[in-house]
């Protein structure tokens, strides 16, 4: 007996004159394209051994609607990853790394060596980032780093692949990460000590549990620190994760929470720039209202600060300051079998940097109306609409509708709507090479996808999606001969991704389970040299666990050569853990088996073999 879960997505990103496939690259997509519909058919052929269906796991999300739902109820496409407290992985950028789909960009790994992720070929500023359903994205440059975000302090991540600019707005053209945190409702303590390659040290305490009567806390501190495995690469990290819940009835709840972060890192010598220092400092600060009645109707109100600093010392010595203040207010009504559900939001931001002239001030408002009824044999409709005021660009109007259906032994989704980006801070005014002429960034999607049932453990789903975004900002070298000089940011005419997805986990036996996914892409409309997505990326993961003390895990993870000419790359990383007791587990890791040298970022190699080593006491 074995469970087999199985997804295969489908993709079309149009974002077209600017880059053509040609030669030697249609050689290559014909043969990945050869290689994914083999897998497909594959796998296929395996979920033909399914016998009896049986229940699907209930989860509730807060992403890709307003009113928290089903996910078997929503027309979005999210996945859920739950953090276990005994999770191996210890980043959140790992953790994403290993969703089919999720491309990670880095420069180095580790905290404040700048990690962010695209989604389907998307760029990195297309992805909006939340915690607890509130943007961390800068205005000053479009992107939030997540090596800056403790994975001790996250409870689960729902990722929505597609676009999401009719609840969310600017930003969410390429997808939607949300972060949500612990609010401390299990008690529990530990602290966990690591040490590893090039000097690594980590030191993490976390502790969260019950306060008083219906009150709750979550504490997460850490440290972190190495000599880096470049020259002139040696960072420390700490960070500060607290928050404090109480129920006021068994309807409602507030929550306050305070993210801080002080991180110093040194950057090598890189791209004809010599070495340098960064310093980034952050605070994070929210609070929020929720209200869930008995009849379903909700209500949720958030107000946030952000504060960030950053001061490089180098070649082109620089300081940044964004101060950001913010609004998030939700209200549903349960009306026989329909809902409906209205929310504002809005966001002020003020910039300072050596790089504009003056302090910078943008703001933005969205107002957003979302509908779900039944429309009839069995399908479950979803229509919103979402209209943004930018202060530097006026009105956009982003709509959706969805459609979600039970059928064919499963669900069928299906969804189309818009998108819009606005231009950051540094496009717009950054010394010299700021473009005040640019547009902003527009476009519309379709999206389409079969889930099955559950079917004694396995699960297929077929995905897939059609995007094209008109004005696409890049940021390309002023000299094309000189990658070195002045880069400025333009408008492309349009963009086009054509992707397809597959993942499959397998019971092989019982201590013996394996997961694999393969994504593929074709691009038209990028500039070759800033387009870095791999055509083929894949993974496998086989997971051993002979006993309910011990645990191993065998990764191999690679890429295609990319667009840009970054060359082809395979890694293979080992882990176990040992439950010592059940209070002490013990850790180890050893990740580049085989020394690979390879880049995610042009001009950035990765690290070489690294070991790492840990114990984790529970309290």
């Amino acid at each position: 007996m074995f469970g087999l879960t199985l997804s295969l997505s489908l993709g079309v990103y149009c974002f077209s004159d600017q880059f053509k496939i040609v030669g030697k690259e249609d050689e290559l997509m014909q043969s990945n394209y050869s290689k994914i519909w083999l897998i497909v058919l594959l796998l296929l052929s395996l979920s033909a051994s399914v016998l009896a269906a049986e229940p699907d796991p209930i989860v509730i999300v807060v992403t890709g609607t307003l009113l928290p739902s089903e996910i078997s109820a929503t027309s979005a496409l999210v996945e859920v990853i739950e953090v276990e407290p005994d999770e191996e992985i210890e980043t959140v950028w790992e953790l994403l790394d290993e969703i089919p789909g999720v491309q990670l960009n880095q420069s180095r790994p580790f905290p404040g060596g700048v990690s962010t992720v695209s989604i389907w070929g998307s760029h990195s500023a297309h992805v909006l980032v939340l915690v607890d359903g509130v943007a961390l994205n800068s205005s000053q440059s479009g992107t939030y780093d997540l090596s800056l975000i403790p994975l001790e302090a996250v409870e689960r991540i729902e990722i929505q692949k597609g676009s999401s600019s009719s609840l969310y707005g600017t930003s969410a053209i390429g997808g939607v990460i949300n972060i949500i945190t612990k609010k401390g409702y299990d008690s529990r303590s530990s602290v966990k000590l690591k040490i590893g390659s090039w000097g690594q040290r980590e030191v993490i305490l976390t502790s969260q549990g019950e306060l008083a009567s219906d009150m709750y806390y979550a504490l997460n501190l850490g440290y972190r620190s190495g000599d880096g495995y470049q020259e002139h690469s040696a960072y420390t990290s700490g960070d500060l994760y607290s928050s404090w819940t109480r129920d006021l009835d068994p309807y409602s709840s507030i929550a306050l929470s305070v993210l801080a972060i002080d991180n110093e890192c040194q950057t090598p010598a890189v791209g004809g720039y010599s070495e340098g220092v960064q310093k980034n400092n952050r605070l994070r600060l929210q609070s929020r209202y929720m209200r869930e009645d008995d009849d379903g109707s909700y209500l949720e109100a958030a107000l946030w600060r952000d504060a960030e600093e950053i001061d490089y010392q180098g070649d082109f010595s620089s300081k940044d300051r964004t101060n950001t203040i913010g609004y998030n207010l939700i209200r549903s009504w349960v009306m026989n079998h329909a809902t409906l559900s209205v929310a504002t939001d809005g966001r002020f931001d003020e910039v300072n940097s050596t790089y504009l002239d003056s302090v910078k001030r943008l703001s933005n408002y969205g107002l957003t109306a979302e509908v779900m009824a039944p429309i009839g044999v069995g399908w479950e409709a979803l229509a919103v609409g979402r209209v943004d005021y930018h202060s530097q660009f006026g009105a956009h109007f982003s709509p959706r509708v969805g459609l979600v259906k039970s059928a064919f032994g499963g669900l069928v989704k299906l969804n189309v709507g818009s998108a819009f980006k606005a231009p950051t801070a540094n496009d717009l005014y950054v010394s010299y090479v700021g473009n005040p002429d640019l547009k902003p960034e527009r476009g519309w999607s379709a999206e389409a996808q079969y889930l099955s049932e559950s079917r004694a453990g396995s699960q297929w789903g077929i995905s897939g999606f059609y995007r094209k975004v008109d004005d696409l900002i890049a940021w390309v070298p002023v000299d094309p001969n000189d990658l070195g000089g002045l880069w400025q940011p333009k408008n492309f005419a349009e963009v086009e991704v054509v992707g397809a997805e597959v993942s499959v986990s397998q019971r092989i036996r019982s201590d013996l389970t394996a997961q694999a996914y393969a994504t593929i892409l074709s691009a038209t409309g990028y500039d070759e040299e800033e387009f870095t997505p791999a055509p083929l990326e894949y993974g496998l993961t086989l997971l051993y666990q002979p006993s309910p003390k011990l645990t191993g895990t065998l990764k191999l993870a690679g890429a295609g050569k990319r667009y840009n000419g970054l060359a082809a790359y395979t890694t293979v990383d080992l882990g176990v853990h040992y439950q010592f007791r059940p209070d002490v587990r013990v850790h180890a890791s050893l990740t580049n088996l085989f020394d690979e040298e390879y880049q995610l970022v042009a001009s950035y190699p990765m690290p070489g073999r690294q070991f790492k080593a840990g114990i984790t006491c529970a309290f």
